[in-house]
């Protein structure tokens, strides 16, 4: 969703079965995850109230735009830090198109920012 910056919860926790075995996993709500997005945007001087937010639980964002040139080159550089890891994607707009697009990717199972990608080419 463009533009949406706080929503209902994602979920709180679910239970997943494998191998025969319960364990819970830590379902992130979006304004978790958008606390922790928000957070690495600052630290990178940028404010994130001045700026739409692109985010869903699927990485439809994400994925349609690592079908761009500039897209598959940035998914290249991030490789190494994504490679393996479940991830939301957060995209961040600026309302005056000053300084570029942000990504910023959070760990599904953390919470923690895994990288940061700022600009497009």
């Amino acid at each position: 969703m463009i533009g949406w910056r706080r929503a209902a919860a994602v979920g709180t926790m679910a239970v997943v079965l494998g191998g025969g075995a319960a364990s819970a996993e830590r379902i992130w709500t979006r304004d978790e995850v958008l606390e922790a997005a928000d957070q690495a945007l600052e630290e990178l001087g940028r404010d994130p109230q001045a700026m739409a937010v692109a985010f869903d639980i699927h990485n439809t964002v994400w994925q349609e735009h690592t079908t761009t040139l500039a897209g598959v080159r940035q998914l290249g550089a991030l490789g190494p830090r994504l490679r393996g890891r479940r991830y939301f994607a957060v995209r961040f707009m600026p309302f005056d198109g000053a300084d570029g697009d942000v990504w910023v990717f959070v760990d599904r199972e953390t919470g923690r920012v895994l990288a940061t990608l700022g600009g497009e080419e």
